[in-house]
């Protein structure tokens, strides 16, 4: 690649030079010493009276002479420009030089970034997802240098996407180890003891209910990382006041209340584009979540309100619990994330909600409240995916 880029380099530097030397002889040569009609009706005027001249002191032979030298300068001066190279051998010399250089340096200046960036896409291709181009790249200020930042920034997303998958695949297992194990303890205790067959089996079938939960939570969130579009339109409020029906009967079962605060139905509010499964699912988790970290009697905050300045829903669902220490708080989104020594950790399903507010352009965060309790806060922009 440096030979042939060298070589066009030096070959399009000699072509341009010879030909704008040449087209600028042609007009200058035009304008600075071709002669005009006067200038050539004065030299005939001379040439007239040197000849009367000749005749008179030379005869018609010294006329003759005069009006043949008279001719040939003429025809010097009309004649057009000489077709070929007018300029002297020694420019030609030096823009053969120069153009050498500046071929080298030139192509030294666009190939030793190439090829740096060449080996990085090799390395990257072969999986080594650390690779930079490196700051010497960086440092230039030209269009190299921007595929170059957006090279590191591209192996950078890469690095931390197959980190997180692989985290996610560790944090899998592990979650499934722990069901699995009770399982077979429950075989185990149900083989030694028959008297224990109904506890043993009860115990089967909670953990195979949780496997199962799991599962579609694994289902869910690669669908939702595949980014499967829906060209459906449906009632975000209604999806929420249906929402909070179903979570009240988990909600009374753990002697924990919601309040709920929904817009009226009207007509004028807009519709939400995307999958309405994908975004129930979502607000259902965080709703479930909020009742699975509250104490009996306290209560789940549920608001919603249209913000019609940005065309955004604005959803709210705080609780009385225990919140979460400000360093874990960026961290509640992530799969099966723990904070501190805690056994049961978020599970997936607030990485479910987070990923699919952001395939359907929402955005979603946690804070904690200062009387106490989490606050989750979803903005959702009505209209398209």
């Amino acid at each position: 690649m440096r030979g042939r880029l060298f070589l066009k380099t030096l070959l399009g530097f000699w072509l341009t030079y010879l030909l704008v030397s040449q087209l600028t002889w042609v007009p200058f040569f035009l304008l600075h010493y071709r002669p005009s009609g006067n200038q050539l009706t004065a030299r005939l005027g001379t040439a007239i009276i040197q000849c009367s001249q000749s005749i008179r002191t030379s005869g018609p032979g010294g006329c003759q002479a005069n009006l043949a030298h008279l001719q040939q300068q003429l025809r010097d001066q009309v004649q057009t420009p000489p077709i070929g190279l007018n300029t002297p051998p020694e420019v030609l010399a030096f823009g053969a030089v120069g153009g050498l250089a500046f071929s080298t340096i030139l192509a030294w200046y666009l190939i030793v970034p190439i090829q740096r960036l060449r080996s990085g896409f090799e390395k990257l291709a072969a999986g080594r997802l650390e690779t930079r181009v490196g700051a010497a790249t960086t440092r230039r200020r030209d269009e190299i240098a921007d595929l170059a930042r957006d090279f590191d920034l591209m192996a950078a997303r890469l690095q931390e996407l197959v980190a997180a998958r692989e985290r996610l695949m560790h944090d899998i297992s592990h979650e499934l180890r722990s069901p699995l194990s009770r399982l077979q303890l429950a075989i185990g205790l149900a083989r030694q003891d028959h008297n224990r067959l109904p506890a043993s089996l009860d115990r089967i079938e909670s953990e195979a209910l949780r496997l199962n939960d799991m599962v579609n939570e694994l289902l869910t969130l690669a669908r939702v990382e595949s980014r499967v579009s829906s060209d459906e339109y449906f009632d975000f409020p209604g999806l929420v006041e249906s929402v909070v029906r179903d979570a009240e009967f988990e909600a009374k079962a753990n002697s924990v209340e919601i309040a709920a605060s929904l817009p009226p139905a009207r007509f004028d509010l807009p519709s939400v584009h995307g999958s309405s499964a994908l975004i129930q699912r979502a607000v259902e988790n965080v709703i479930r979540n909020a009742i699975k970290f509250s104490a009996p009697s306290q209560c789940v905050k549920v608001d919603l309100r249209f913000d019609p300045r940005d065309s955004v829903y604005r959803l709210e669902v705080s609780d009385d619990g225990p919140g979460a220490p400000s360093d874990a708080l960026p961290h509640l989104f992530e799969p099966f994330f723990k904070a501190g020594d805690q056994r049961d950790g978020f599970g997936l399903g607030l990485s479910i909600a987070r990923r699919t507010l952001a395939a359907h352009d929402g955005q979603i965060s946690a804070s904690n409240r200062p009387e106490g309790g989490l606050l989750v806060s979803i903005a959702l922009p009505a209209g398209g995916m």
